[in-house]
């Protein structure tokens, strides 16, 4: 009878054999974890998708961040109560706004998100297990600021200026200007040049004929504009 250490010995022994006769024959080789290819990161394809973005007629939007002049609503439960309730809440020129409970709150800077966090840490001093829910309000009328942006529209329209942008996102050239009063009779809508800045600062110009996009029915080609572009409407030479 083999000890325990003999045993382990020789079952060593056999194994090891059996990798050395492996790795003699061809096609029979150690395998090891498939690692997956790296992603690119986005710092380094920014540039390369927002261009593509702008190409293709859509546009990636990330969750806008709170800022002076917004308004948002705030609501705070807890066990399926209401226990605060602000429908309309300003931003200050100082970046916060003012709660029950916890006063004065900043949260420029913030995602809704990220506030919601925040204020569920304060009111745990008081509720238990608060639950808070942050949104935006926003209703386009004259003068209000929407969170996500705006777009210029200018040149060859009835009323030439800022076009806030839909919590949708789904602003189209045509829609910016029938926005800005619609296209003066001079107006040449078959080279309507939106302007788009890029992350490294430089500027992207595309042209786009609303013409040929109501004569062809092809609405891919009124494009879909983003924060910051500026949509220009030339004049008709005749």
């Amino acid at each position: 009878m083999l000890d325990g250490q003999q045993r382990m010995r020789k079952v060593a022994g056999a194994c090891m054999l059996a990798a050395l006769l492996c790795a003699s024959l061809p096609g029979c080789a150690t395998r090891h974890p498939r690692r997956a290819l790296p992603t690119p990161g986005n710092d380094a394809d920014a540039g390369n998708q927002s261009v593509a973005a702008v190409t293709n007629g859509t546009r990636s939007a990330g969750e806008p961040r709170i800022r002076a002049g917004l308004v948002i609503s705030v609501a705070v439960l807890a066990a399926g109560k209401k226990e605060v309730d602000e429908p309309k809440k300003q931003v200050s020129a100082q970046g916060d706004i003012s709660l029950p409970l916890v006063g004065a709150v900043v949260c420029a800077g913030l995602t809704p998100g990220e506030f919601s966090k925040r204020l569920e840490t304060l009111y745990a001093e008081y509720i238990r297990d608060p639950q808070v829910a942050i949104g935006f309000v926003y209703d386009n009328s004259p003068g209000s600021v929407s969170p996500w942006g705006s777009v210029t529209v200018l040149g060859r329209v009835k009323q030439p200026g800022s076009i806030n942008i839909p919590p949708t996102h789904d602003l189209t050239v045509s829609r910016a200007i029938q926005l800005a009063g619609g296209l003066d009779t001079s107006a040449r809508d078959t080279a309507i040049r939106v302007t788009h800045r890029m992350p490294d600062g430089s500027t992207q110009q595309v042209t786009v004929d609303l013409k040929n996009v109501g004569s062809s029915g092809d609405a891919s080609g009124d494009l879909q504009v983003g924060a910051g572009d500026v949509v220009y409407v030339p004049e008709h030479v005749f």
